[in-house]
């Protein structure tokens, strides 16, 4: 036989024919002997399977068989040998008995198990230790046969090849392969069976399990050793044999068990081996069909009878089990609070239940209860007793409605809805019939919210009842609050205000501008006529009150500010009206007031001092005029009147004085030095010492004239004039005098040298 290495390789099984003409009776004639060996042929499928004998047969199917077990084996693979021969022993006798062949179980094998060949034996079967090739011969029988009988025959079996060494199974199944050659078949066409390999197959292909000869193999056996039935041997004719139409092609001792299941999965049909214990097993006794619909497991019918899903069998026969069914349906009974006489499961088919609550009215505590409604789902009605036919599956819920005791109080007014037991999810207003109730006198009570289980603001209320509840109405006392204004706003405005609450009053602007330089400036409150300065304004309403804002008008003011001349004066003073202070700097540009209406009342001042001084030739030159400091001034109107938006003039005593420097003849009197106020002033070669814009008043000064001081004088400014400084003689008049006496010295000395005078002796 010849093996597939790993692949399906077409062994060869080579034959060996030995005519060997061994006869008592003729003993000079010597045997011959004809070896088969098998190509890499493979027979083709067909539809009609048939196997070739080789046309010899054993005169006595008595047959001794001797089993030679090599030291470097192991006992497994003799005894897979052993089992062989029991295999086609048993296969034989099977057939025989069924298909009316009964010769055929007058086969026996006496088989030996030694470590040497022996003489004596029919059959002698043999190990190899050499490695088959791809392709090569994994099994061998060598047939030795005269005049159509067998008279011995030897086997070869292969036990590695180049991808490793056979199992123990593969020796069986090639064992059983190599004795029916020795039998006298040679190969199948045909390489399966319905229900498994055919052993006579030149192919071997590792099935992996144990093997056994099929029907073909047996048929063909029982023509080549129909003589068994006469007694008389008749030599076999070589031909090709297929089977009739009255017997299946299967495997022999193979028994097919077949599940019937109309649900689920079942586990354990197929092909056994004879004497085989097979194992069934439904997957799931209860077959989910479809959402509240199953089929549950009832038991087995048929060929074994059993109410358990998981049954063993031995087989010894073809088997036919069926698994009866019994279809249930879900009931589903939901009742959230009274029990029902009915609980939920399944339910068979047909089954008729009667349903009833225990109770309708349910209290689940003093201020919740469930009151039953209805059945819903497989049935609609409003009572609680019905009857239903399980014919499907079936939902039936009791709808319960779920009540709250509700609560409501109020001190004054009735409550809009009475307390009661409201239904869960109710839509319930909370009110009352008058939320206001005016005492007169700008007093009232009103219903400023609910307070209890939960707390609301506001006179009513709709709530979605989903619990018990208790609310009582706040009811507050309220005072109206007046707030009068006018110009812009107060916040807040008048109202109702709780009693005892907290006002805080503001002006949304303490300042409106209302254009052409007039704007309105909030002042003051007054409180039930009471005047407050306090701003922001808090009062606690404990009463009815009336607020008034009061404005003050101010006007956009700009100063037009002069000395007593109408000249204009540089002035900083200030100004006052009530409590309001303002300091004007009339030389700042563009400088302009906000004044309140009324009179103003003009407070400490200064004034700038301008000062035009000389020096020696200026009256050649154009003098420049300085500025340096200012001097306390005063006004010639302690105050002045704001009536509107303009100007407002401001007359200062700023006098125009001119200073000039005159000896006692009224000649004037240069280079005499005066210190007065922070100047240090000389008067000019015309006496001119200075010209001043000065407030009124008394100046100190001190004088010095050449170096030499001449002392203090007072300057008493009260009107614009010329005040003269008057000094000792002028320079002019020095210079005057020291000419006229320069002259009258030369005039003399002159005169003299006109008339010199005599001396006189004595």
């Amino acid at each position: 036989m010849q093996a597939i290495i790993p692949a399906m390789i077409s062994r060869k099984i080579a034959f060996l024919l030995a005519f060997i003409l061994l006869t008592s009776f003729v003993p000079s004639l010597t045997p011959r002997t004809l070896v088969l060996r098998l190509s890499s042929y493979h027979a083709s499928f067909s539809d009609d399977p048939s196997i070739d004998v080789l046309g010899v047969a054993w005169a006595d199917v008595n047959l001794k068989v001797l089993v030679v077990k090599p030291s470097w084996l192991s006992r497994s693979y003799v005894d897979s040998v052993v089992k062989a021969f029991k295999a086609w022993d048993r296969s034989l006798e099977s057939f025989g008995n069924s298909y009316g062949y009964p010769y055929l179980s007058k086969f026996s094998f006496y088989v030996t198990v030694s470590s040497a060949s022996q003489p004596g034996y029919d059959i002698t079967v043999e190990f190899s230790q050499t490695a088959a090739q791809p392709g090569g011969e994994i099994g061998e029988a060598i047939v030795a046969y005269i005049y159509g009988r067998i008279v011995s025959v030897k086997i070869i079996l292969y036990v590695y090849t180049t991808d490793g060494k056979l199992s123990p199974v593969d020796v069986f199944n090639i064992a059983l392969h190599e004795i029916g050659h020795a039998l006298g078949l040679n190969h199948a066409s045909s390489s399966s069976t319905i229900n498994g390999p055919e052993i006579m197959y030149p192919v071997y292909s590792y099935p992996k399990m144990e093997l056994r000869p099929s029907t073909l193999d047996a048929y063909a056996l029982a023509k080549v050793y129909a003589w068994l039935a006469t007694g008389s041997f008749v030599p076999p004719s070589k031909r090709t044999i297929s089977l009739p139409s009255s017997i299946p092609y299967r495997m022999l001792l193979y028994y097919k068990l077949t599940i019937v299941s109309e649900y689920d999965n079942v586990s354990g049909g197929g092909w056994y081996l004879e004497g085989a214990l097979a194992t069934v097993k439904l997957d799931q006794p209860i077959v989910e069909l479809s959402k509240g619909i199953r089929a549950v497991f009832r038991g087995w019918t048929g060929d074994v009878k059993s109410r358990d899903a998981e049954i063993s069998i031995k087989i010894y026969r073809d088997t036919t089990i069926k698994a009866l069914w019994k279809i249930q349906y879900l009931v589903n009974i939901s009742t959230a609070y009274a029990n029902a006489s009915v609980s939920s499961g399944w339910y068979d088919e047909g089954t008729e239940l009667k349903i009833e609550l225990e109770d309708t009215l349910v209290y689940l505590d003093n201020e919740t209860r469930a009151v039953f409604l209805r059945w819903v789902g497989a049935v609609n009605s409003s009572s609680p007793q019905i009857t239903l036919v399980v014919d499907k599956p079936l939902f039936l819920k009791a709808v319960w409605q779920i009540q709250f005791w509700v609560e409501i109080r109020s001190s004054f007014s009735s409550p809009v809805n009475a307390s009661g037991w409201y239904n869960l999810s109710e839509k319930l207003t909370v009110g009352v019939k008058e939320p206001v109730l005016d005492l007169g006198n700008d007093t009232r009570y009103v219903v400023k919210g609910w307070r209890g289980t939960l707390n609301f603001s506001g006179a009513e209320f709709e709530i979605t009842v989903d619990s018990p509840l208790r609310l009582e109405a706040i009811w507050v006392r309220e005072y109206y609050v007046e707030i009068v204004t006018a110009y812009g706003s107060v916040s807040p405005g008048s109202g109702w205000y709780e009693e005892g609450s907290l006002i805080n009053l503001t002006v949304a602007e303490k300042i409106v501008d209302q254009s052409n330089g007039t704007r309105r400036v909030f002042w003051r409150w007054l409180v039930n006529n009471r005047e407050v300065e306090t701003y922001p304004l808090r009062l606690r309403t404990n009463s009815s009150l009336k607020v008034v804002a009061e404005w003050r008008t101010q006007y956009l003011i700009s100063f037009k500010v002069l000395g007593e001349d109408g000249r204009e004066v540089d002035a900083i003073f200030n100004i006052s009206h009530v409590n309001t202070v303002i300091r004007v700097n009339s030389s700042e540009e563009k400088s302009r007031y906000w004044l309140y209406r009324g009179t103003w009342n003009i407070g400490s001042s200064l004034c700038r001092l301008n000062v035009v001084r000389g020096y020696v030739g200026s009256i050649f030159t154009k003098r420049r005029m300085e500025e340096d400091g200012f001097l306390p001034c005063k006004a010639v109107s302690a105050s002045f009147k704001v009536a509107k938006p303009g100007v407002v003039q401001v007359v200062f005593d700023v006098q125009n004085v001119t200073l000039v420097c005159r000896d006692f003849l009224g000649v004037p009197s240069p280079f005499v030095t005066i210190k007065l106020l922070n100047y240090t002033l000389t008067s000019d070669i015309d006496g001119f010492i200075a010209y001043f814009r000065i407030p009124k008043g008394k100046y100190f000064a001190h004088l010095q004239y050449l170096g030499f001081k001449l002392g203090d004088i007072i300057l008493n400014i009260e009107k614009p004039e010329v005040v003269i400084v008057y000094s000792p003689p002028s320079f002019y008049l020095i210079i005057v005098l020291v000419t006229s006496l320069v002259s009258v010295w030369a005039y003399i000395k002159r005169g003299r040298s006109k008339n010199p005078k005599k001396l006189r002796t004595k």
